[in-house]
């Protein structure tokens, strides 16, 4: 049984010895010592509560009788947890520090606990999805290669870093790796199993240290982004959406687009942009999915400047016409100032979606859209290189490398087969299981036979009908006895 002084606190005195194992050392210091099972501890709390928790916890460890709460990451903020692994598990003093590396894991939780954003954060509430969105932010990695967007990036950086310092993709990585080493520390150190705790930095958080990002739509989630984004508030965002799968043009470039620059009535519907990357213009051409989109966007526009309009003219007070003309009109294909305000409203979709359904398009940004848009080009057409850059603007050397392996598996098509010949010839059918058989034209071009046979059909009905009007010319045709 714990020995315990019964004389007030009043009366207190340093060095005093006030319960078992607990020394009063001054004014918000107790001093906790331990001997048992050939291991000797101390510490010092503020609190006399503080102090007979730890002994009671530390004591029970020891002996194995620790009591588990399920309920402490529900109580413990990130800031507190490095707190602990600051303090007591490598402790302060570089004299303790065994490994080499403690040094800079020491520095790594000094920020997750004085200037994270996430320091007030309990630590069940730490989920991957936020720690993604942390970095991405961080790195800027939504603004992809639109430097046009970059001084709004930063300026969220500055926000949530409190800095504008550049961070690097090493640093995350390290600050990752410093809270993956602490969470599972603390965990252990409070007999938690990782069902309770898990770990929240998984696959997909780190980023890719600088390398670069080739992610595309996976099978079915075209139709899931579909679904996520007729969800969403943004009327416009699903046909923003298509339009970047469509014309692979940068999150800036769409978000700034004029009307006057959308040339639909022109006999190759095109879009106009006179600022790029590279400093030069370039016209993109329009497939009839992204016409389609536009010609939504335009009545979108129309129905909500027709309805800002119908409320200026119907309001009875000099106030509400001022609130009805504070409205904004919609005067160009997306109602947004900067490509932040795509990137923010797609974020939102994505992360609805991904509550609602439990999973699905894990780590899907938007500048993903531009790849999958210019490696369709690559797979599906028979454009060049030069013709493709001359549609989606600049490619870096990496990246173009890149695309341009896509089109590897196509050149079976170009190698000789064992007659010599240069692969298969024209007229060859292909059968697949499960795929549609497939027909190789007289232009080295594979096509449905499906399309083959509406081609044949038409050629003979073509040939039909022009023997069938040789017959009848001939038939009517005097005879050369001039006998009519």
């Amino acid at each position: 049984m714990a020995v315990k002084d019964v004389r007030p606190k009043s009366q207190w005195r340093v060095g005093q010895v006030i319960e078992e194992g607990i020394q009063y050392r001054g004014d918000h210091q107790f001093r906790v010592q331990i001997r048992s099972r050939g291991q000797n501890l101390s510490k010092t709390c503020e609190t006399l509560k503080a102090a007979r928790e730890w002994k009671t916890a530390t004591e029970g460890k020891i002996l194995g009788r620790h009591v588990i709460d399920p309920t402490l990451p529900e109580r413990t903020t990130v800031a507190a947890a490095a707190h602990w692994a600051i303090t007591e598990f490598l402790g302060e003093d570089p004299a303790g520090w065994k490994k080499a590396n403690d040094k800079n894991l020491v520095s790594k939780w000094r920020w997750w606990r004085d200037a994270s954003p996430f320091r007030e954060w309990m630590l069940v509430d730490v989920k991957d999805n936020h720690l993604t969105m942390w970095a991405r932010a961080v790195l800027m990695d939504d603004v992809g290669d639109d430097v046009e967007d970059e001084v709004d990036a930063r300026a969220e950086v500055v926000a949530l870093e409190g800095n504008d310092k550049p961070v690097s993709p090493q640093t995350i990585i390290h600050r990752l790796n410093a809270l993956s080493r602490l969470m599972q520390e603390w965990r252990l150190d409070n007999g938690l199993s990782e069902q309770i705790l898990p770990n929240p930095v998984t696959k997909g958080v780190r980023p890719p240290n600088g390398k670069g990002r080739h992610r595309r739509l996976n099978k079915g989630e075209e139709e899931a982004l579909a679904e996520a984004v007729a969800a969403s508030s943004r009327p416009w965002l699903a046909d923003a959406v298509n339009l970047a799968i469509e014309t692979a043009i940068r999150q800036s470039e769409l978000a700034t687009l004029t009307w006057d620059r959308v040339h639909l009535d022109d006999e190759h519907p095109y879009l106009h942009l006179p600022r790029t990357k590279n400093g030069r213009e370039r016209n993109v051409p329009l497939s009839d999915s992204a016409i389609d989109s536009l010609l939504r966007l335009r009545a979108l526009a129309n129905y909500n400047n027709n309805g800002r309009q119908a409320r200026i003219e119907q309001v009875g007070t000099d106030k509400q016409r001022a609130a009805a003309l504070a409205s904004p009109t919609w005067d160009k294909p997306l109602p947004v100032e900067t490509g932040r305000g795509v990137i923010h409203a797609f974020r939102d979709a994505v992360e609805a979606y991904r509550a609602n359904s439990g999973a699905g398009l894990d780590d899907l940004r938007w500048h993903d859209l531009r790849h999958e848009a210019v490696s369709r080009l690559f797979e599906l057409t028979t454009l060049r290189e030069t013709e493709i850059m001359a549609i989606v603007g600049h490619l870096g050397h990496d990246m173009l490398v890149h695309y341009a392996t896509l089109r590897t598996k196509h050149f079976r098509d170009q190698l000789p087969t064992a007659d010599g010949a240069k692969g298969d010839p024209a007229g060859t059918i292909k059968l697949r299981p499960g795929k549609p058989a497939m027909m190789k034209t007289m232009e080295g071009k594979w096509v449905r036979l499906s399309v083959v046979d509406d081609l044949l059909r038409t050629y003979a009905r073509a040939m039909l009908d022009s023997a069938q009007a040789e017959v009848s010319e001939i038939s009517t045709r005097p005879d050369e006895g001039g006998n009519g």
